[in-house]
């Protein structure tokens, strides 16, 4: 059996170095990504009526291939606006970036110009150790005008009053013009308007009990009301005419 010599090593030299506690998330379980995020929001359309759907768009590119289930990064509230929830509309990994196209479909119950806020998500900077909240900073411009229409053919419905994903007719009656001696008015019970007369149709905004209001048409049992600078249809029978 033949003997092998002593082993020789390298002398190695100690260093000293402390091992710090990583600094607590903005928020818990942190969901956001680890390193460089890049992005960029827009929108479809920058000017709209009261009721469209529009959509807004997030592009996010990251050096963050490890991330298996993002949380979808919504706009959690914008005054005179109904949100919907955001979703991941495609993605696409490689073994040097991950990216993202989330969109989240906002509808306007208001007229105005406004600016929508870009959605925003959190980041774990690897170079200097801290979280950060990572946005685009270009500002979101759009303007919402009145709804004018005459006739009421094609009225946009909730997703959950779809059968089969096909639309229904929903609308009886023809549209005629309400007695101005009528106009101002209130509402008997809390109510929401709708974008079209139907009760089907898409919710726009809430309307108290008590709330002055003023009658603009009517479309069978439906009426066609302001509220303050808001515009909405909402069942006759829940209207009180004259002066609260």
């Amino acid at each position: 059996m033949k003997t092998m010599g002593p082993i020789k090593h390298a002398k190695a030299i100690s260093k000293d170095f402390i091992v710090q506690n990583l600094p607590t998330p903005p928020v818990e379980p942190f969901t956001g990504f680890i390193g460089s995020v890049y992005m960029h929001s827009s929108l479809s359309t920058n000017v709209a009526a009261v009721g469209d759907i529009i959509t807004v768009s997030t592009f996010i590119s990251t050096s963050d291939i490890s991330q298996k289930d993002i949380n979808p990064c919504s706009i959690e509230h914008i005054d005179g606006f109904k949100l919907y929830p955001a979703k991941i509309i495609d993605q696409d990994k490689n073994e040097f970036k991950s990216n993202y196209l989330i969109e989240q479909s906002i509808v306007p119950n208001a007229l105005g110009e406004y600016t929508i806020p870009s959605p925003q998500v959190f980041s774990f900077d690897t170079i200097d150790g801290t979280y950060k909240q990572v946005s685009d900073n270009t500002p979101l411009k759009i303007t919402i005008v009145e709804r004018k229409t005459e006739v009421i053919e094609d009225i946009i419905l909730d997703p959950d009053a779809l059968i089969d994903g096909t639309k229904t007719n929903t609308t009886e009656g023809t549209v005629k013009p309400i007695d101005p001696a009528t106009k101002k008015c209130f509402t008997n019970i809390d109510t929401t308007a709708k974008l079209a007369p139907a009760s089907t149709a898409l919710t726009i905004f809430d309307i108290p009990a008590n709330s002055k209001i003023t009658i603009l048409e009517q479309h069978g049992g439906w009426c066609r009301i302001s509220f303050g600078n808001a515009y909405g249809w909402i069942p006759f029978s829940a209207i009180s005419i004259g002066e609260q």
